[in-house]
């Protein structure tokens, strides 16, 4: 199933716990859906400064997450992030009813 969501609301935190980098979103743009992969776009601060374009994939690859879940963070810095979410994670992509 793909779906393709532009009044979705929610917000990114992201916290690089080895730069210390802080991403928090400003705004959601578009999620999109495909099977079990999310797509987010949106903008950002980082550390509180500025406004960068962001994109996020997140795969849900079953129960439980942690060691099959993977997320992505792209931003439009140039930084990248991301792999297989490991203990205590776990992602779960459904609609909303």
């Amino acid at each position: 199933m793909c779906g393709k969501d532009e009044s979705v609301k929610g917000s990114l935190q992201y916290v690089d716990h080895i730069t210390g980098m802080r991403v928090h979103s400003n705004t959601i743009t578009q999620l999109v859906i495909v099977g079990t992969q999310a797509t987010i776009y949106g903008t950002a601060t980082i550390n509180g400064r500025g406004s960068f374009d962001f994109v996020v994939v997140v795969y849900d690859n079953g129960e439980p997450g942690a060691g099959v879940d993977s997320f992505e963070l792209r931003l439009g810095n140039g930084y990248t992030a991301g792999g297989t979410i490991m203990a205590g994670g776990n992602i779960r992509i459904h609609k909303e009813r």
